[in-house]
């Protein structure tokens, strides 16, 4: 899959944001908050990095290891279920930057269990705790 399909993979990361600013007419700071929201999840990646450097990191997963069965904390279904509860919160005017935040949260992590699934038939008992 290699490079290719990890710049589509990123390229839908980073289109959460866009798409949820899109539909509810989101301000720059409200967009920044989705961009983290969508961000964020992933910093479950970070001991790839700690590991083995930016470099190698890079090489080892976008290079010559995307769609690699790896076990990652944060990408349960768990994690799934609170932030659609927490996306809900987007229909609560007081909490709307918190719903804006869940609602990123969970489209990225849907996306990458979707990929999961249909794209590495990767079996969901690796999303499970």
């Amino acid at each position: 899959m290699g490079l290719k399909y990890a710049a589509i993979h990123m390229s839908i990361h980073f289109l959460t944001p866009v798409a949820i600013a899109y539909f509810f007419n989101l301000n720059i700071f409200q967009f920044m908050v989705a961009l983290v929201g969508a961000l964020i999840i992933d910093s479950d990646h970070y001991f790839l990095v700690t590991v083995h450097g930016v470099k190698g990191a890079f090489s080892r997963v976008i290079l010559h290891g995307f769609g690699k069965i790896r076990k990652y904390p944060l990408h349960n279904f768990v994690t799934i279920v609170v932030a659609a509860l927490g996306g809900l919160l987007v229909f609560q005017p007081a909490f709307f930057l918190v719903g804006i935040f869940s609602l990123a949260v969970f489209i990225h992590l849907l996306w990458d269990l979707l990929e999961d699934v249909v794209i590495f038939r990767v079996n969901l008992n690796h999303w499970k705790v």
